[in-house]
């Protein structure tokens, strides 16, 4: 947050964060936990309580676009 308001662009901190966020591994007990909350509160509730990121600030809308990004990519790799 600090790098964002002193103008840093931090697009693979971000990335970074986001996949964090995807880790999805039934053998890790805190990755099931994870996926659960982001299940149960969402994408933007799991940043702002679990990351201390604010709804306002923009690294919390990067992050979301990185997650979201991500996703499409994993899912469209599924598919394929």
């Amino acid at each position: 947050m600090q790098a964002s308001e002193f103008g840093i662009d931090i697009p693979h901190l971000t990335s970074a964060m986001a996949a964090a966020m995807l880790f999805n591994d039934k053998r890790d007990e805190e990755a099931m936990k994870l996926q659960h909350m982001i299940r149960e509160d969402g994408v933007s509730a799991f940043i702002r309580e679990r990351m201390g990121i604010p709804n306002e600030h923009p690294v919390h809308q990067n992050v979301i676009a990185s997650y979201q990004e991500l996703r499409g990519r994993k899912e469209s790799t599924i598919l394929t």
